[in-house]
């Protein structure tokens, strides 16, 4: 046995079913030896967008994900897609291959610091040097990437340790251990409970991974309690974002508000301002004001507790109504100009099913969208906060992978859809179809009018585009694509791209509309 062949029985054992990735020859008797245990590589065209499917995979699933590259580039090429995968705070272990150990330090073949550079993005990252240690060192990696926070957790496997021998006495054990909660933590958590028992008008903030799993679960219980819905903090334009902006609005009458979550960018200057704030966050995190009542535990732990500890709430009727999202504004009426933003999404909006799942991209055609979908009950995933573009078609890709029997959208920009394409023949290369809704205005859109506010009409410098065709670039992919003008048009062909075998790529002529959300940081 070799290292390649423990690092893939871990894997095994872990339950993963699949890994992501490119591949590369660092990682060639890895992919092998998972192979032959029924954990194939779904190679893509690109490492950003293997991680973005594998993020994909771990935000619809709750469970483990796993990103596998190369060294030196096929590393570098990844690091946006970790970095969203941080936001998105989803496990996924991101598995890279490296220069030899024996040779570190020594100028190798493609070495570069991935400790270092992985470290500012990861909540760990480990690099075995000796093949005894590659058990244990998977396994932590895992088992840290699902606790707490959860979020992406990186090792490095150097070349000449995933090509030496081991014996299976030489294999050093794990022993993993549960983190317990101290007297502090536990009295902090009664006084949170206890004070939203009593608030009149609670509301509640809550970071990504507080809506998935045993958390959500455990979410859903306290809001309930509570007469609330959870405001998610999950978008980067912050608490305005048009599926939560109503709710938002409440905050300022709020007298006790509940933030599971950093007291960050997205919700500083929205929390607190008013009533009283209680914060339940994890170590590392901004700093909260002086005095404010916080307890640093893990998010589905901590959400049990309080769940289980308040009884019965009495917040009012008044302010129990207050928390119901409204149906969006109506589309406009058509005319013979380009599709208004606005139009495209109550097209998508009346052509979907509750159970479908939809994806949005970055840019301002998926905030129209978000606001046609604002009241919608469907499962929806974002990039989150880190605001990066791109990530779209390859987390559609990851999520039909682990969910094949559920039906999913995908809306992007024209600058966004540019990002990875090229994964379209990835898509029709493994068999998942999804549709993707391409907004195509020709240009950078957020960028385009913030230059026209800023400097004038005709200062839009770099951000227009060429009216490309993407559905035809798709089809040279293998995808079925769609050139469309018309309301007419669009509807009939949603109808038909929702019910095709093939992936789709629907190129839409819209106008140029600013998004309904303005960005503010």
């Amino acid at each position: 046995m070799i290292g390649a062949q423990v690092v893939a029985e871990q894997l095994a054992e872990l339950g993963v079913r699949r890994m992501y990735g490119v591949s590369g020859n660092q990682v060639l008797e890895l992919m092998e030896a998972a192979d032959r245990l029924d954990i194939p590589l779904n190679h893509m065209r690109h490492e950003t967008a293997a991680v973005f499917a594998a993020a994909g995979a771990a935000a619809t699933t709750g469970e483990l994900a796993v990103a596998l590259t190369s060294a030196g580039p096929g590393f570098l090429a990844a690091l946006q897609g970790i970095a969203a995968a941080s936001a998105m705070e989803v496990p996924v272990l991101i598995l890279s291959g490296a220069s030899p150990s024996m040779q570190m330090g020594q100028g190798a073949f493609q070495e570069v610091d991935q400790a270092r550079i992985a470290g500012a993005l990861c909540r760990a990252t480990f690099e075995p040097t000796n093949v005894a240690d590659m058990r244990s060192t998977i396994q932590h990696a895992a088992r840290l990437a699902q606790s707490g926070v959860p979020g992406p957790v990186h090792v490095a496997l150097p070349v000449d340790v995933l090509n030496a021998e081991v014996t299976e006495d030489a294999q050093t054990p794990f022993l993993h251990r549960r983190p317990s909660m101290n007297a502090e933590t536990r009295v902090a958590l009664l006084q949170i409970a206890e004070k939203l028992r009593r608030a009149k008008r609670p509301a509640m903030v809550v970071r990504p991974s507080a809506t998935r799993g045993a958390a959500a679960d455990a979410l859903a219980q306290l809001a309930g309690t509570l007469g609330i819905a959870p405001i998610v903090a999950d978008a980067p334009r912050g608490l305005v974002d048009p599926r939560y902006a109503d709710l938002a609005s409440n905050l300022s009458d709020a007298d006790v508000t509940l933030l599971v979550g950093p007291l960050d960018f997205l919700t500083r200057g929205y929390v607190g301002q008013r009533g009283e704030l209680l914060v339940i966050d994890a170590p590392g995190e901004p700093d909260v004001p002086a005095g404010t009542l916080r307890a640093q535990y893990p998010p589905s732990e901590a959400l049990a507790f309080l769940a289980e500890q308040i009884g019965e709430a009495v917040s009012t009727d008044a302010w129990r109504e207050r928390w119901t999202v409204p149906a969006p504004p109506p589309a406009p009426e058509e005319t013979d100009d380009l599709l208004h933003p606005l139009t495209v999404a109550w097209a998508v909006r009346e052509a979907i099913a509750p159970d479908d799942i939809v994806v949005f991209d970055g840019g301002e055609f998926a905030q129209w969208v978000r606001v046609a979908l604002r009241d919608a009950p469907n499962e929806m995933h974002t990039t989150a906060k880190i605001g990066g573009i791109g990530g779209g078609i390859p987390m559609a890709l990851g999520i039909k992978q682990e969910r094949p029997d559920a039906r999913v959208i995908v809306l992007v920009g024209d600058g966004s859809a540019g990002y990875h394409l090229s994964e379209m023949e990835t898509a029709t290369r493994l068999g998942l179809p999804f549709v993707v809704i391409v907004g195509n205005d020709a240009r950078w859109g957020a960028e385009w009018h913030m230059q026209r506010d800023r400097f004038g009409a005709g200062r839009e410098v770099a951000t227009e585009l060429a009216e490309a065709r993407y559905d035809i670039a798709a089809a040279g992919f293998g995808a079925a694509g769609y050139d469309l003008h018309y309301l007419g048009d669009l509807q009939a062909a949603l109808i038909r791209a929702l019910r095709t075998d093939l992936p789709v790529v629907m190129n839409v002529h819209i106008q140029a509309e600013r998004s309904p959300i303005l960005i503010a940081h």
